[in-house]
């Protein structure tokens, strides 16, 4: 039974497989990522390689392609980076 005094638990940091499992990709592609286009964020602790699931997800949003309110959002944004600029 939770208390409401009970803390959050931290947001739990997966290995190689559990990201391959979690995209619903192989390991092997996690694997060419992480050393060719980067694309999937990562956190090396010594030799261990750990994805945080919702830094993963906030990277495949950004690579999200075909959506044109996406586009149009990214524009806007463009926009306000060049006025603040």
């Amino acid at each position: 039974m939770d208390t409401p005094n009970q803390a959050a638990p931290e947001p739990r940091l997966l290995d190689e497989a559990g990201i391959a499992r979690f995209l619903c990709i192989s390991t092997s592609l996690v694997r060419k990522d992480r050393y060719g286009a980067r694309c999937i964020p990562f956190v090396r602790i010594r030799s261990a390689v750990r994805y945080d699931p919702a830094r993963v997800m906030e990277a495949m949003r950004a690579l999200e392609e075909g959506a044109s309110h996406m586009k149009k959002a990214k524009r806007e944004q463009r926009k306000q980076e060049e006025a603040a600029a």
